[in-house]
């Protein structure tokens, strides 16, 4: 598979960036609301590199693997691992 196969096009990045946007607009609406989320112009733009890169990372995993269970196992790694990141910078 060539390079060019597993890069994504410019449609799948955009629609990746804002399911990023809209992931963000949870903490930013409950902000207003709550005073028990608290985050910082840094904590949305962390949060941001990280859900745009394992959303991209997931992407292009999964297009080089055609099978449903792999894409499973690749996206629950992906989970953990971002999970894992985000739990250490807490």
């Amino acid at each position: 598979m060539k390079l060019n196969d597993i890069l994504l096009t410019k449609k799948s990045v955009f629609k990746l960036l804002i399911i990023t946007f809209l992931l963000l607009l949870v903490p930013f609406i409950t902000m207003q609301f709550s005073d028990e989320v608290n985050w910082t112009v840094g904590d949305f733009i962390v949060a941001g590199v990280l859900l745009t890169f394992f959303g991209y990372l997931y992407k292009v995993l999964s297009k080089i693997s055609n099978h449903k269970s792999t894409n499973v196992i690749i996206g629950v790694v992906l989970i953990g691992a971002f999970l894992l990141i985000w739990l250490s910078l807490i």
